[in-house]
């Protein structure tokens, strides 16, 4: 897939070497790639989680009708 989009975000340079650090150490090739991976993982993760969330009330609101 064509990367087509452009996301920008300010750290200082303290926090960069560390993110250039962790991108490193998970044998990622770059910040980019490092950064991408990690927001998309966590949102995923979060959509679940809602979702399960989500399933439980829903049981539960019909148990109590």
């Amino acid at each position: 897939m064509s990367k087509t989009r452009y996301v920008q975000v300010r750290v200082n340079q303290n926090q960069f070497d560390r993110i250039k650090n962790n991108a490193s150490a998970k044998g990622k090739k770059n910040v980019s790639e490092y950064a991408r991976e990690l927001m998309l993982d966590k949102s995923q993760c979060f959509e679940r989680k809602f979702e399960e969330l989500y399933q439980e009330i829903f049981a539960i609101s019909k148990k109590l009708k």
